[in-house]
């Protein structure tokens, strides 16, 4: 259930729901990313998560694992997750609530462009 939760965020998305203010933001912000993969790996000592996109909001990966956890433990639907991409205007649905915690999140690679 996990992997489907985390498949839900791949391609071209508005992830304004998956994102923290920081208190910067602009009307004319884009909160438009693209995730190329979202990749679940067990490990002997628990599961490795790996996120490959464009760019990343703030907090938006702890905000994407925490709603793609709740969604794998039956605390929210599927499709009630999928509901929160590419929302209307003012966030009808609101922003994700489940953010995970920080322990053992590490940026491993930038890629630039030339």
């Amino acid at each position: 259930m996990l992997e489907q939760a985390l498949a839900l965020f791949l391609g071209r998305h508005d992830f304004h729901a998956f994102a923290a203010y920081r208190g910067n933001e602009q009307p004319d912000m884009d909160w438009y990313r693209t995730i190329h993969r979202a990749e679940l790996e067990t490990l002997a000592d628990g599961y490795r998560i790996t996120f490959v996109g464009d760019g990343f909001l703030y907090k938006m990966v702890r905000l994407l694992v925490g709603a793609a956890v709740h969604a794998a433990q039956g605390k929210m639907r599927l499709d009630d997750l999928a509901a929160m991409l590419d929302q209307a205007p003012g966030l009808p649905l609101g922003k994700s609530p489940n953010c995970a915690p920080a322990d053992g999140l590490y940026l491993q690679q930038v890629l630039y462009d030339e």
